[in-house]
């Protein structure tokens, strides 16, 4: 072992109490950001859990914090003194100045007797140690008191200092270099669990539990005269290991030369509070890389200090390539940042938000939406800068295709203004296409105005399916209308020759197979057409009367008319392309592109709906949160590929299982939630059993193979007996989840 050298967050962590230390308080990151307020929070909290005062000053003096048991012990306030130089705390203020020049000589104090002054004006004796600590890039001076007003006002000064000897919190003990134990304190046998009579037949060999420990100490000591804060670890009487942290000196006791003093202090909470910490420091790293956004955090400086995979994919380069890089020295946004700008973000005047395009090192280009987050000191200034990115180059390039197309229709629009009156009502149907909203509605209002423009006409407005087997009528007017309401798309010649399609007497061809009037009527069909090919048919006819003679009626479908009626379908097909882009978008904005679910901002505002409306109609509301067992072994035995195989299989399977109401939503990884609206515990716990069952029955196939079957975990919680909010009911579906992981998985756990 080497002697600890006591670092800033190690020294941050031993003075926090005990309370905190066995919670596993989450927070080493915050720790490292905003030291300074850490650090007075844990001075706040030592009131009971320890008897060592604590004074934090800056260089010249003036007092930043103090701990409750200075408090208690001079009944001050730290509203009342801080920015007041400790100077005043001192009985004789002489006394603080003869300290520094001590300190100033060995840039350390140790075991200063001193008096301090109690608000009551009475005396305490204490023993003040003073330490240079650095916070937050800073040097400042910590100041312990250890109150010996008891021991000094006793008749026997050697009594006194026996007593403290025997009841200082830490352990100490004179030894020669073989180990014999010459004498040793009460704290001894209190950390190692041995009596006073165990201690007289043992040596100090027997306290260590790695034996080149103590060999090493003791040349150590040999060779410097003194070492400090050695760690190692000692055997306690039942077997057990306790870490110590140990002093050395040599001294003459008792006429005897080269004797060794040592001192030892138990820092086994100091110890699990780290190995917490470590662990939770792990966690967080993991759950920030694999976060599908973007993450870059840039200290005060404007270094960058985090930059998590999803960065590194993007981007093609490491964090080792750009950690501790300036901002603006990077070559991966365009524009640069600058150094002006990021002064801005740095002195509080940040923005939310902020879009830039991202270069990567292989020259891809991606638009990336930043959202801007800052963390403050005690003294308000930003110490750190925490950006989360969105790549939206997928979604703007589609609203790029949306403009467009919006421009085009505004240009068709005005062309058509400078025709004759005929053509006003087309610009009034391309007016009101462009504020529908729904494709039925596209559809009705086409119909109106194609009525108007040709009101002798009957006819269809046909949209082929997806699927491309059929196309079904979406709007017939007149009467008869000599349609067929559903067909297949080839049957007409529109579709089959890419344009309009006009038969009557001028215009000889064969009838398309969805028209069924006679052959002497006029039969004109237009494709809907976008990006060269058709997603649907507009059809007119014109049938005479039999009591009709044909030349009263002549040509209905002029070269004029057919122009229109042209335009007309131009303007229904730029309609419904851009309402498919819009529902493209929406899709995009609310659906997991992986799973087909819905992705977690749309599950937590709909969660959000569902909770109010069960308030008022007094109803439950189910929440179901599982993962997939052994995912990640999973995904290293089979692939990403594989993996990504089953989380779409699942996706379609869940939506294939769960009611229509019902919200499913992939909540990130292989964790998912489905909110069942109307459904209270009970209800909730069945479908999830179901879930459970059908998932175990799933067969996915991966490259013509099957792959493994999978289990999952799942949490039960419901509105309104776990909580009235959504925060409440989603972390009691996560403790459920977490204890079915525990309990063996493959299993359902409520609330």
């Amino acid at each position: 072992m080497k002697p600890l050298d006591l670092t800033k967050e190690q020294l941050l962590k031993y003075i926090m109490p005990p309370s905190k230390q066995e919670s596993g308080t989450k927070a080493p990151e915050k720790a490292e950001a905003a030291d300074v307020t850490l650090l007075y929070e844990n001075l706040g909290l030592l009131s009971g859990a320890s008897s060592i005062g604590l004074i934090i000053t800056d260089t010249d003096g003036t007092i930043l914090s103090f701990n409750k048991t200075v408090q208690d012990m001079l009944d001050i306030h730290i509203e009342e003194y801080r920015n007041t130089n400790v100077s005043a705390l001192y009985a004789d203020s002489k006394d603080r100045q003869r300290m520094l020049n001590l300190f100033a000589e060995s840039n350390r104090v140790r075991d200063f007797e001193v008096c301090i002054k109690h608000k009551n004006g009475t005396l305490r004796t204490v023993l003040a140690n003073i330490d240079n600590i650095e916070l937050n890039h800073e040097h400042v001076l910590m100041t312990s008191l250890y109150d010996i007003t008891q021991y000094k006002q006793r008749k026997k000064p050697d009594t006194s200092y026996r007593t403290l000897f025997s009841n200082v919190p830490v352990g100490i003990t004179v030894t020669d270099f073989q180990g014999d134990l010459i004498v040793s304190n009460n704290a001894i046998e209190e950390l190692l669990g041995y009596s006073a009579n165990d201690l007289k037949y043992m040596s100090v060999r027997d306290f260590y539990l790695i034996p080149s420990d103590r060999q090493q100490l003791l040349d150590l000591t040999k060779r410097i005269g003194s070492v400090r804060d050695f760690e190692t670890l000692f055997r306690h009487k039942n077997g057990g290991a306790v870490s110590v942290l140990i002093n050395t000196d040599l001294i003459e006791f008792n006429g005897q030369k080269n004797m060794l003093l040592t001192s030892i202090r138990d820092i086994s909470n100091l110890k699990r509070v780290e190995d917490a910490l470590t662990k939770e420091r792990d966690f967080s790293n993991t759950i920030l890389n694999i976060a599908a956004t973007l993450i870059v955090v840039l200290d005060f400086k404007g270094t960058i200090t985090r930059f998590n995979r999803a960065c590194e994919q993007i981007s093609g380069y490491s964090f080792d390539e750009v950690k501790g890089t300036y901002l603006w020295d990077t070559t991966f946004f365009d524009p640069v940042i600058s150094r002006e700008e990021l002064d801005r973000l740095f002195s509080g005047n940040y923005a939310g938000s902020y879009d830039t395009v991202l270069v990567s090192k292989y020259g891809n280009r991606y638009q990336i939406s930043w959202t801007f987050a800052a963390m403050l000191n005690a003294e308000g200034h930003v110490d750190y800068i925490i950006a989360t990115g969105i790549d939206i180059t997928k979604r703007q390039e589609a609203e790029e295709q949306l403009q467009i197309a919006n421009e085009k229709l505004a240009s068709w629009v005005k062309e058509l203004q400078e025709r004759t009156e005929a053509l006003d009502q087309l610009n009034e149907m391309g007016e009101q296409l462009q504020s529908c909203q729904t494709v039925n509605e596209a559809c009705a209002i086409s119909a109106q105005y194609i009525k108007r423009i040709c009101p002798a006409s009957h006819g269809a407005l046909y949209l082929i399916k997806e699927s491309r087997n059929y196309a079904e009528a979406m709007e017939i007017w007149g009467e008869p209308a000599y349609v067929e309401k559903v067909f297949e798309p080839l049957s007409c010649w529109a579709i089959r020759r890419g344009r309009q399609h006009l038969v009557d007497a001028d215009h000889p061809g064969l009838l398309c197979g969805h028209i069924t009037g006679p052959e002497s009527g006029q039969y004109l069909c237009v494709p809907l057409l976008v990006n060269g090919g058709a997603i649907g048919i507009l059809h007119l006819n014109h049938v005479d009367a039999p009591d009709q003679e044909a030349q009263e009626t002549g040509r209905s479908y002029t070269e004029h008319t057919t122009q229109i009626v042209t335009t007309v379908a131009e303007h229904i097909a730029l309609a419904l392309s851009n309402l498919k882009l819009k529902e493209t978008l929406r899709q995009q904005s609310i659906r997991d592109a992986l799973t087909g679910l819905f992705n977690r901002r749309y599950m937590e505002e709909t969660l959000e709906r569902e909770l109010k409306r069960a308030e008022r109609e007094d109803k439950p509301v189910g929440i179901i949160m599982f993962d997939i067992d052994h995912f990640k072994q999973f995904n290293d035995l089979a692939g990403h590929d594989a993996g990504d195989a089953l989380l779409r299989e699942l996706g379609a399977f869940l939506n294939r299982t769960t009611r229509g109401g019902d919200v499913v939503c992939r909540y990130g990884g292989e964790e998912f939630l489905v909110v069942l609206p109307g459904a209270d515990m009970e209800n909730s716990r069945q479908w999830a059993e179901k879930l459970r069952l059908g998932v175990k029955e799933l067969l996915v196939y991966h490259l013509g193979k099957p792959l493994g079957k999978c289990t999952i975990s799942l949490g039960v919680s419901s509105y309104p007996e776990n909580g009235p909010t959504a925060e409440a009911l989603l972390k009691a579906a996560d403790r459920a989840l977490y204890r079915a992981k525990n309990d063996g998985r493959d299993r359902v756990v409520t609330a």
